[in-house]
């Protein structure tokens, strides 16, 4: 799921992907997550406002799920 206001938005990705781009468009004001190997869109935040704010990553993979960076 995507942590979205008000409430988290269901993804539903078809496979698991074994590995995510991030992608920043600082001036268009969006942020999309990319299945690599697919090249399939998992989800893109909708627009938003950045004003010169830094901007900080953050991921939940879930419980019984690995993170390799």
């Amino acid at each position: 799921q995507a942590l979205t206001s008000p409430s988290p938005t269901p993804v539903l990705p078809g496979t698991v992907p074994r590995r995510v781009r991030v992608c920043l468009d600082h001036a268009g004001g969006q942020v999309t997550f990319v299945n690599v190997d697919s090249e399939a869109v998992i989800f893109t935040f909708p627009r938003a406002m950045f004003a010169g704010e830094r901007i900080h990553p953050w991921f939940w993979v879930g419980k019984g799920s690995q993170l390799k960076l």
